[in-house]
């Protein structure tokens, strides 16, 4: 069940981003960063 779950995040957080979905273990205070940041270098 637990792999399964882990699976269907990690295909959310593919598609839509990083920290799309995360579990609340993971908490839910993140820095702020610049969209620009967040780009890759191509």
């Amino acid at each position: 069940m637990r792999a399964r779950l882990m699976d269907a995040l990690d295909d959310i957080n593919g598609r839509f981003g990083k920290w799309t979905a995360v579990t609340a273990s993971q908490g839910f205070k993140r820095e702020w960063k610049l969209r620009s940041e967040m780009r890759p270098p191509a």
